[in-house]
C-alpha cells in the first residue's frame, strides 16, 4: 500500500530552489563545453566555434537563472516558463550541431551531448512539473 502512494507522488523541485538548480546546471555545461571540451577536442570532435558558442549560450541561461534566485520574488512561473523553453531551444540547437557536424565528431562527443541532452529533458520535466505547481498554489 505504501509503494502504491510513494510511486503517485509527483517528483518536482522546490519552487524556491528551481531556478539555482537551473543555473548550476547551466554554469556547468558553460565549463565543460567552454573549458574541459577545447582541451580534449581530440576525443569528441565538435569544432571549437561550436563548442564556445554553446559555452555561451549556456552561460546566459546560467546568469538569466541564477538572477531570477535572487532577485525575483513574484510571478515566479512566467519567468520558469521562459527558461524551460530556452532549454529545450539549447537541446535542439545541441541536436542540431551534432547532426550536421556527425562525420566528425567522436564516440566520446556523441556520449556526451546526447546525455547532456537527456539530462537538460529531465531538468525541463521536473521544472514544468514545478510551474504546474506554482500556478495551481500547491504547496512543495
Amino acid at each position: 500500500m505504501k509503494q502504491n502512494i510513494l510511486l503517485k507522488k509527483k517528483i518536482v523541485i522546490p519552487s524556491r530552489m528551481v531556478f539555482l538548480v537551473d543555473g548550476m546546471g547551466a554554469l556547468a555545461t558553460a565549463i565543460l563545453t567552454g573549458i574541459v571540451l577545447p582541451a580534449v577536442n581530440e576525443y569528441i570532435g565538435m569544432p571549437l566555434f561550436w563548442l564556445k558558442f554553446l559555452a555561451l549560450v549556456a552561460m546566459g541561461l546560467a546568469i538569466y537563472s541564477f538572477s531570477c534566485h535572487f532577485f525575483l520574488r513574484h510571478h515566479r512561473a512566467r519567468f520558469l516558463q521562459l527558461i524551460i523553453f530556452a532549454n529545450l531551444l539549447y537541446c535542439l540547437l545541441t541536436a542540431t550541431l551534432m547532426f550536421r557536424n556527425f562525420d566528425a565528431l567522436q564516440p566520446f562527443g556523441i556520449a556526451y551531448f546526447t546525455t547532456e541532452i537527456l539530462v537538460i529533458l529531465v531538468l525541463v520535466f521536473l521544472e514544468y512539473r514545478t510551474m504546474q505547481n506554482m500556478q495551481s498554489g500547491r504547496p512543495q
